[in-house]
């Protein structure tokens, strides 16, 4: 009977944990194909499960030898820093966008518009979101 439970637990952590694995491709997808910032989603949550993934696959590696369950975390966790990557590069992309939308909006022609042409951006602007305002020194 243990023996059986053991593994019908096992058998549901590999397909939930695989489900998961596979369920974070269209949020990177999403993000991706973003051109507004992706302003939904948050840092402070996804750098906390990139953590709890990274440091239970650092526990079962280091105090239980349990490879299967250091290696779907660590999984885990690549996808969330991929998520946090291609947000970061998303948010970068839509600054730098707006920045230079608002130079030529002074009657300055594209070939003019550098990239120092980002402190063109107001610190109070608040059409950016918070997280972006405070990741880019903005608010």
């Amino acid at each position: 009977m243990t023996i059986i439970f053991a593994d019908l637990t096992y058998g549901l952590f590999t397909v939930f944990n695989g489900l998961r694995l596979v369920s974070y491709l269209p949020q990177i997808v999403r993000i991706a194909r973003d051109r507004n910032g992706a302003s939904a989603i948050s840092y402070s949550t996804w750098l906390l499960w990139t953590a709890a993934n990274a440091a239970t696959g650092l526990y079962a590696w280091v105090n239980l030898n349990d490879w299967s369950l250091a290696g779907m975390n660590a999984a885990n966790a690549a996808c969330c820093g991929t998520v946090i990557a291609l947000t970061i590069a998303s948010r970068r992309r839509w600054l730098v966008a707006h920045s230079i939308g608002r130079g030529m909006d002074r009657g300055r022609e594209s070939k003019d518009v550098h990239d120092s042409d980002c402190d063109l951006i107001a610190t109070g602007d608040r059409t950016f979101p918070e997280e972006t305002q405070a990741f880019f020194g903005l608010g």
